[in-house]
């Protein structure tokens, strides 16, 4: 049982990807809302590492923790909500395209970052 378990959870990431895949083939030259990209963009990129600094001064854990967890909520959006937006069905090309460029942008913003927080 343990090595059935094992052999599914080395699975899901490969799975994952492949679904994210091809919910990137499938998009196609639809309108996206500027506005909805952005907001994400904004959330996801700025908002959140803001957030994660400003509740880690009141966290009793030791410093490497607090910057593990500012950087953890300046990462991209996360391509389990492609899974999740495909399962029900909930704007999965949006979803896909935002994972896409919130990982496209990452390339610039986790290295200011790791800058601003000294490491």
């Amino acid at each position: 049982l343990m090595e059935i378990i094992q052999m599914t959870g080395n699975a899901a990431i490969p799975v994952v990807m492949l679904i994210l895949g091809m919910q990137l083939a499938q998009i196609t030259k639809e309108k996206f809302e500027v506005k909805d990209i952005t907001t994400v963009v904004v959330v996801r990129m700025l908002i959140s590492p803001v957030v994660a600094a400003i509740l880690v001064l009141f966290m009793p854990v030791d410093d490497t923790m607090k910057l593990v967890f500012i950087i953890l909520n300046a990462m991209p959006v996360a391509a389990n909500s492609t899974m999740l937006a495909v399962q029900f069905n909930v704007k999965p090309n949006l979803v896909s395209f935002s994972t896409l460029v919130t990982t496209l942008i990452s390339l610039i913003t986790i290295p200011i970052c790791l800058i601003l927080l000294g490491i």
